[in-house]
């Protein structure tokens, strides 16, 4: 289990599809906005507290998991506990 995301990740520009569900990542680094062509993003089962706005810039992200973490919403629009579609 990894308690962080390789930065390394953050160059892979093309990248489609990210799954780090079950992990022990307690941080999304802010780099992450450089995923512009991500479309899905795993991250359920983890210790993220809070979610980077840059996410909100990754224009083809359309499935969002981050059920089973810590996570404050206070801001965002939750459509069940687990799984969250981008709304465009």
């Amino acid at each position: 289990q990894i308690k962080s995301i390789p930065i390394q990740i953050m160059n892979l520009l093309n990248l489609r599809k990210l799954i780090l569900d079950n992990n022990q990542i307690e941080i999304l680094p802010l780099q992450i906005g450089k995923l512009t062509n991500l479309c899905e993003l795993n991250l359920g089962y983890n210790k993220i507290i809070k979610i980077p706005t840059l996410l909100g810039i990754l224009n083809n992200l359309k499935y969002l998991k981050l059920g089973n973490n810590p996570i404050k919403f206070s801001n965002y629009s939750i459509l069940d506990n687990t799984t969250f579609q981008i709304k465009r």
